[in-house]
């Protein structure tokens, strides 16, 4: 796990997300435009992010999960 900071803009925690999986994966979009379940982790831990708003302002210190490891989610059963 990382800290990192927000730096620039104000932006959305997705959107954090999103380029730092970017740059750990080596520039591989197709890895890391999967934020399956990896955007629920970066909330869970860091209490009060949420609070913020939708954009994270400049200056936030945010812990970044691994960001290697994906999260599989259950399959949805729509019969049986």
């Amino acid at each position: 796990m990382d800290r990192i900071r927000v730096t620039g803009t104000a932006q959305a925690v997705e959107e954090i997300a999103w380029k730092y999986r970017l740059k750990a994966l080596g520039n591989d979009r197709q890895r890391a435009n999967d934020l399956s379940g990896y955007v629920e982790q970066v909330y869970g831990l860091n209490p009060g992010l949420a609070d913020k708003g939708p954009l994270i302002p400049v200056g936030t210190e945010i812990i970044m999960p691994d960001p290697f490891v994906s999260v599989e989610r259950p399959a949805n059963r729509l019969w049986g």
